[in-house]
C-alpha cells in the first residue's frame, strides 16, 4: 500500500512541461494589477513583530512537521530563539537560507469518502515543518489585504470579508429567476480533480509577475513550494524521499489565497470572452453580460444562456 501510494504522488507531483500559451500583456488592466507602493510593501524585510504575530495565531496543538517542532514549542520558547530565528527570516529573504534541509514534508492521507478504496479517492494533506510555514503565514498575511482587489469577486473563499454561503444564495437567486422569467440556459458545475496538487510551479510564477507582484515576492513564493522533498506516511511507516515538480501543498496557510489567484484567470477569461461576444451570462437585463460563474474553491459553475455557438465556444 505504501508503495502504490509513493508512486501515485511521486506521479501527480511530477514536473510537467508548461503548454505552449502564455499570458498576453495585456490580460490584465493596470487596475488589476499591483503597485509600486503595494510591491515595495510586500518586499519589505519582515518585523519581529509579524514574524510573532505568525507563530502566536498559530494553532498551537496541530501536529508537528518532520523535524518535530510544533507551534506550541516556537509559542512557549520564542524570546529564547527569536534572534536566531530572525536571523533565518533574514537569510529566506536574501535567498541563502538552504531552505531544502528545512522544507520537505510528510503526505497523510485522509479518505474524502467512507471505505475509500481508490488513492484518487484520499486528501493529501502536507505535514511540514513550523518554520516553513510561519514564512508563509507571514507572507499570506501581507497579501491578503491586496487579494480583495486583485481576485474577482465571483469567488468566496478565502478571501477576508467573503463567504462560502454567498456562492450558495447567489446560484439559488439566478437559478430562481430564470425560474420565474421562464428562461433558459445552460447551468454546469465544474470540480477540479486534484486542484493544489495539479497546479503548475511555471504557470504560477508567470501568473504573479503579469498581475505585478515584484520578483523578490515571487521567488519567496516559489522558495516554499520548489525547493523540497516529499514521504507518503501509512501506519506510521514513512515511505522513501521523493522530490515534487508541481502542486501547492494542502495545509499550508498561503495555499488557498495562491490557488484563488490561479483560478481567478479562467474567470478573466470568461469575462473576455462575454466581452468579445463569445459567451452570454444569464440574466443580462439584471447584470451587464449577466451572470457567467461562482467559484468557490476548487469548485466553478456557469451559467450560460441558451445558445449551440455559446456552449461550442
Amino acid at each position: 500500500m505504501l508503495e502504490v501510494a509513493t508512486d501515485f504522488y511521486k506521479n501527480l507531483f511530477a514536473y510537467e512541461p508548461k503548454p505552449d500559451l502564455h499570458l498576453g500583456n495585456g490580460f490584465w488592466s493596470e487596475a488589476e494589477m499591483t503597485s509600486e507602493e503595494v510591491r515595495r510593501d510586500l518586499e519589505r524585510p519582515f518585523s519581529e513583530d509579524e514574524i510573532k504575530e505568525a507563530i502566536m495565531s498559530s494553532y498551537a496543538s496541530g501536529a508537528p512537521g518532520p523535524d518535530g517542532l510544533s507551534f506550541l514549542f516556537y509559542q512557549n520558547f520564542w524570546d529564547l530563539i527569536k534572534n536566531d530565528f530572525m536571523w533565518m527570516v533574514r537569510d529566506f529573504e536574501n535567498g541563502v537560507l538552504d531552505i531544502y534541509k528545512l522544507n520537505y514534508a510528510i503526505i497523510t492521507l485522509i479518505p474524502k469518502i467512507p471505505l475509500a478504496r481508490e488513492m484518487k479517492n484520499f486528501r493529501p494533506i502536507s505535514l511540514s515543518n513550523c518554520a516553513v510555514k510561519i514564512f508563509s503565514k507571514a507572507m499570506n498575511t501581507r497579501a491578503s489585504p491586496i487579494c480583495d482587489k486583485l481576485i474577482s469577486h465571483n469567488q468566496t473563499t478565502f478571501i477576508k470579508g467573503r463567504f462560502i454561503l454567498e456562492s450558495v444564495v447567489m446560484a439559488h437567486e439566478v437559478i430562481h429567476e430564470v425560474h420565474i422569467s421562464n428562461s433558459s440556459g445552460l447551468i454546469l458545475k465544474l470540480d477540479y480533480e486534484k486542484a493544489y496538487d495539479r497546479v503548475s510551479w511555471d504557470f504560477l510564477e508567470e501568473m504573479l509577475l503579469f498581475r505585478g507582484f515584484g520578483v523578490k515576492w515571487v521567488s519567496w513564493v516559489l522558495s516554499t513550494l520548489k525547493h523540497g522533498t516529499f514521504q507518503v506516511r501509512i501506519n506510521d511507516t514513512n515511505g522513501p524521499h521523493f522530490v515534487g515538480g508541481k502542486g501547492l501543498k494542502q495545509g499550508d496557510p498561503h495555499s488557498p489565497l495562491l490557488f484563488n489567484l490561479v483560478a481567478d484567470v479562467f474567470s478573466k477569461m470568461l469575462v473576455k470572452a462575454v466581452n468579445n461576444g463569445l459567451i452570454g451570462g444569464l440574466l443580462p437585463h439584471a447584470i451587464p453580460g449577466g451572470v457567467v460563474s461562482l467559484q468557490y474553491v476548487d469548485d466553478t459553475i456557469l451559467f450560460i444562456q441558451e445558445s449551440v455557438d455559446y456552449a461550442k465556444n
